[in-house]
């Protein structure tokens, strides 16, 4: 499912930011299905997510963690994401 959907995605240039809100842990899925939850990776409100597609009402993200140097990516719903503009040049 998430070949599927990394290929018919729309792709987003130049990317976009995106603050986290609500309450609690948003979780990452590792395809855009509700079935495809990923219970290991999550943010939490205040982190910032990169958009890098969407796809049928669901975002495929990443996050990196500056405190530690790790990243993650994944699927995610933007019911709890708040834009806070874009990265890089405008074409």
């Amino acid at each position: 499912m998430n070949d599927e959907a990394s290929a018919k995605a729309a792709m987003h240039y130049p990317r976009e930011s995106y603050s986290v809100t609500g309450a609690g842990r948003l979780y990452f899925y590792s395809a855009p299905s509700a079935d495809c939850r990923d219970e290991k990776t999550f943010v939490i409100p205040g982190d910032s997510l990169v958009l890098y597609s969407d796809y049928k009402g669901w975002y495929n993200v990443g996050f990196f963690n500056g405190k530690t140097g790790n990243d993650a990516f994944g699927w995610v719903k933007p019911a709890r994401l708040k834009y806070t503009g874009t990265l890089g040049p405008k074409n």
